[in-house]
């Protein structure tokens, strides 16, 4: 009970420790989630500018040739890479505002659950938005084509559901997270 409180002091020195084991990789984290948003929107601005990885794609996935498609069908391709982008951005900003908190030193704070939470949500809709923004890139694409040619092109790969279940994971840890918050908030309130 009173290590739940005595934590939450800054100057305690087992919160120095922990905060010297995990300093490094609270810089690392926030650095590669803000290298991977910018790394990926620089892929999808390149891929829009020569066009032939979306090309490629098509071609070695599906079997399809969509190198006829029009300005039209590319711009609004460029329109949809930037929708996800979006929700990369919401989920590298959320990252970095929990491993400043932790940098803080408010590791165990309801704050830290709550942005833990919204990375478990932005997550989410980055992964759910990934998977309808690859279907609708195909259509999107092949919209000149034949209708047989582009009948059966939404996928979801292993790495999905793998994705799917590690936000899963988070959203739980923050539900967990938070009640301790909770929990130790109300021991400093008896004390």
């Amino acid at each position: 009970m009173t290590d739940s409180i005595a934590l939450a002091s800054p100057a305690n020195p087992r919160l120095s420790t922990l905060r010297a084991k995990i300093g490094w990789l609270c810089q690392t984290i926030r650095l590669l989630a803000l290298g991977y948003a910018a790394l990926l929107l620089w892929v999808f601005c390149d891929a829009w500018a020569t066009r032939s990885p979306y090309e490629t794609k098509a071609m070695d996935m599906f079997g399809l040739d969509v190198s006829a498609a029009s300005a039209s069908q590319w711009n609004a391709v460029l329109a949809m890479s930037l929708a996800l982008w979006l929700c990369v951005a919401a989920l590298t900003f959320s990252i970095w505002r929990l491993f400043s908190i932790y940098l803080a030193g408010e590791v165990f704070s309801l704050e830290a659950a709550v942005w833990l939470r919204r990375i478990g949500i932005a997550g989410l809709v980055a992964i759910v938005a990934d998977f309808v923004e690859r279907s609708a890139v195909i259509y999107t694409l092949a919209a000149h084509l034949p209708a047989s040619a582009k009948a059966k092109h939404i996928f979801i790969g292993s790495e999905d559901i793998v994705h799917i279940i590690l936000v899963l994971m988070l959203l739980a840890l923050a539900h967990i997270q938070k009640t301790a918050a909770d929990i130790a908030d109300e021991n400093a309130q008896i004390v």
